[in-house]
C-alpha cells in the first residue's frame, strides 16, 4: 500500500493513516531468525567457492 503525504497534510490525517496501516499489516519478527549458524567449512573457504563459481 502506498500512501502519499504532502506538506499540506495535517497531523490528524497522518495519525489516522498510520493507525489504519498498523492494524492491517503483519510485520516480520526478526528475532525468529537471529542466532548462530553451524557451518561445516570456514567462512573464508565458502567465500572463495562462491567467487570461483564462474571459473
Amino acid at each position: 500500500m502506498v500512501t502519499i503525504i504532502s506538506r499540506k497534510t495535517g497531523t490528524e490525517k497522518i495519525n489516522k493513516l498510520l493507525a489504519s496501516i498498523s492494524n492491517k499489516e503483519k510485520y516480520l519478527k526478526a528475532s525468529k531468525y537471529s542466532g548462530k549458524l553451524k557451518l561445516k567449512e570456514t567462512p573464508l573457504t565458502i567465500q572463495k567457492k562462491l567467487r570461483n563459481e564462474w571459473n
